[in-house]
C-alpha cells in the first residue's frame, strides 16, 4: 500500500477518533467559541501528511505483523502528538498558515471577540496553547495501556522533540550567527530525524520483536531519511513563489540551517547575509537571495549532502535480510529523496 492509500483509509479512523474525543468527552462545554476551535483542530487535522503513521504500518506490514487493536492505538497516538506539536510551533513561529489554512492561534485571533483588542494576539496564543494540552492530554491517556517498552519510546520521543524545539530557539537567537554545523546537525536530529522517522520505526521494531541489533539497524536508518527530509525542507524554503506569501521564513525567523551556514561560511556574502538576517524580505530581497543560493551553487553542496545520507541509507538497507523490509525501506527512502516542495 502506498502512502496516499494509507492516507486515505487511516484518515477516516483517526478523525472518527478525534471527533469523538473532542466533541463527546467535552460534551459538557456550552461555551460556542471552544466548540467552533475544536472545529478548527479537526480542520487541522485532516491536513495531515500521515508520514508517523505510514512508517510504522509499513515495517509491520513488511514483517508480516497483525496490526491489532494495540496496533491501531500506536498509529492513532503518533498523530496525536503530531498534532500537539504543530499547534505550539504555530505559536511559536507567529505562523498564519499552515498547508494553506489558517493556524490555530491565527483563526482565534481572526475569530474571537473580545471587550479588549490590545490583547487578542496573546489571547489567541494562550488559548492555543491550552488546546495543545487538551491534545496532548488525549494523547497521555490514549497510551496508557501500552506496554511498557512502547511507552517509554513514545517518552523518548516527547523529550527529544521539545529539546529539538528548544534548539531550534536557542538557535534562531543566540548572538553569533555562524552556528557549528554539529549544532544544526544535532537540531536536525531531535526535531525532525528521530521525531519523523526514528521513533515511529524503533516503534515499529519493538512491536515486531526484532532484536537490538536489527533495531539498531532501522534506527540508523531512519535518522539518514530524517536528515534527507530536513534538508530538503530548508532548501524548499528559499525556493521563489510570489503566491508563497510562508516562504523565506528561515531568513525572517534566524533559523541556522544547512543553506544558511553554508552561505555564512562558505561565500563571500557572509556580511551580506548578516543584514538580511532577522528581517521580513520584500520580493526583490527575496529574488536576490534566490539567485545567490542557486548562482553559488549552493544548492549543489546540499544535494551532494542529501546524496551523502540517501547512498549510506541505502547501504543499510541492503544489508537487511528480510526481503519484503528491505524492499519497503527501499521504498520509503525513494519516497522521501524524490520528494518536490
Amino acid at each position: 500500500m502506498n502512502i496516499n492509500k494509507f492516507k486515505k483509509n487511516f484518515d477516516k479512523k483517526f478523525i472518527k477518533f478525534l471527533n469523538q474525543k473532542l466533541k463527546k468527552d467535552f460534551v459538557f462545554i456550552k461555551n460556542l467559541d471552544l466548540k467552533l476551535y475544536f472545529d478548527h483542530i479537526i480542520s487541522l487535522a485532516k491536513e495531515g501528511k500521515r508520514l508517523r503513521p505510514f512508517i510504522f504500518y509499513l515495517i509491520l506490514k513488511s514483517l508480516n505483523k497483525k496490526i491489532d487493536q494495540n496496533g491501531f492505538k500506536i498509529m492513532i497516538a503518533l498523530e496525536l502528538i503530531h498534532l500537539f506539536a504543530l499547534i505550539q510551533d504555530d505559536v511559536m513561529d507567529k505562523a498564519k498558515t499552515r498547508r494553506e489554512i489558517l493556524t490555530l492561534n491565527e483563526f482565534i485571533f481572526q475569530n474571537s471577540k473580545l471587550y479588549n483588542p490590545k490583547n487578542k494576539r496573546d489571547y489567541s496564543n494562550n488559548v492555543s496553547i491550552l488546546l495543545s494540552d487538551i491534545i496532548f492530554n488525549i494523547f497521555y491517556n490514549h497510551i496508557s495501556n501500552l506496554p511498557p517498552q512502547i511507552k517509554n519510546e513514545f517518552y523518548i520521543m516527547i523529550n527529544e522533540v521539545l529539546v529539538g524545539q528548544f534548539l531550534d530557539l536557542y538557535l534562531a537567537n543566540e548572538p553569533k550567527l555562524n552556528s557549528n554545523i554539529n549544532d544544526i546537525k544535532n537540531k536536525n536530529l531531535l526535531k525532525t530525524a528521530s521525531y519523523t522517522f526514528v521513533r515511529p520505526m524503533t516503534i515499529a521494531s519493538i512491536f515486531c520483536n526484532l532484536n537490538k541489533k536489527e533495531i539498531e539497524k532501522i534506527k540508523k536508518i531512519g535518522f539518514l531519511i530524517g536528515n534527507i527530509f530536513q534538508i530538503q525542507d530548508d532548501l524548499f524554503d528559499y525556493y521563489l513563489s510570489k503566491q508563497d506569501k510562508d516562504r523565506f521564513n528561515d531568513i525572517k525567523e534566524g533559523q541556522k540551517t544547512y543553506i544558511t551556514y553554508y552561505l555564512l561560511n562558505k561565500t563571500k556574502y557572509g556580511a551580506i547575509m548578516k543584514k538580511l538576517f532577522y528581517k521580513k524580505l520584500n520580493y526583490q530581497e527575496k529574488k536576490f537571495l534566490n539567485e545567490l543560493i542557486f548562482k553559488n551553487k549552493v544548492d549543489k553542496y546540499i544535494q551532494n549532502e542529501i546524496n551523502l545520507n540517501h547512498k549510506k541509507a541505502k547501504i543499510l538497507i541492503n544489508q537487511i535480510k528480510n526481503k519484503k523490509l528491505k524492499n519497503n525501506l527501499d521504498y520509503l527512502l525513494n519516497l522521501i529523496h524524490q520528494r518536490q516542495q
